[in-house]
């Protein structure tokens, strides 16, 4: 099996604004996650690369994310009918880019 590189930081993003997004549009997911307006022209450059292919495998969305068999996006809950989740949750899954990501999002809360 072929070894690939962790994701990076905006990789992770990437993912995470296409997917919340509903699979719309890769490229606007690339400019949400701080690429250069070059890289979102090209958005195979991103998507194709093997850490992203990876991760959409392991999410079950395919390795390009278009996993026919899935016969509903995925959409955001509205945020008044937003349920709280339980307080205790497993984070040893969660890579360490991400991680600091979050922590930034947090010191930045007023």
């Amino acid at each position: 099996m072929e070894k690939v590189r962790p994701l990076t930081y905006r990789q992770i993003r990437a993912i995470e604004f296409w997917v919340n997004s509903g699979r719309k549009s890769k490229a606007q997911a690339i400019r949400q996650a701080q690429y250069t307006e070059a890289i979102a022209r090209q958005p195979h450059k991103v998507f194709n690369s093997p850490a992203v292919r990876a991760e959409l495998e392991r999410r079950g969305l395919g390795s390009r994310g278009t996993d026919s068999s899935l016969t509903t996006r995925v959409k955001r809950a509205p945020t008044a009918s937003y349920v709280a989740p339980e307080a205790s949750f497993d984070v040893s899954q969660i890579p360490p880019e991400q991680i600091q990501w979050l922590k930034e999002q947090l010191k930045a809360l007023p």
